[in-house]
């Protein structure tokens, strides 16, 4: 049974069953930064050896990132670079939608980022 709570703007949060305080997921993010990272990159290898540990790493061309923030939830999500391009494109007046389910989503530990 999943446990969700509503913050100060409305954003439905989900929190872990065993937990409560500790936030999961949420319904609406921020994006403060969509963009690519391909081989060669400052950061590439630490970032697809993270991806590897978790049997992620799967795009040898490099990925498309978008970073996603809530007002208690932080997460990245690694997709394919065609897929980023393509939601940059359709955003141009803000109202684009991606689907996550064609990539991974990550969280990012509090204080820890990627890089």
């Amino acid at each position: 049974m999943g446990i969700t709570i509503t913050y100060t703007y409305g954003t439905a949060h989900n929190v872990s069953d065993t937990n409560p305080a500790h936030v999961t997921s949420c319904d609406r993010y921020r994006l403060p930064l969509v963009g690519t990272i391909a081989p060669g990159n400052p950061g590439y290898e630490d970032m697809v050896e993270m991806l590897r540990e978790n049997g992620h790493d799967t795009r040898p061309e490099g990925y498309g990132l978008i970073f996603l923030e809530s007002e208690e939830f932080s997460a990245t999500y690694f997709g394919s670079i065609e897929q980023i391009e393509q939601y940059k494109r359709e955003n141009v007046d803000g109202k684009a939608t991606f689907d996550a389910s064609q990539g991974v989503i990550r969280p990012v530990a509090p204080r820890q980022g990627l890089g």
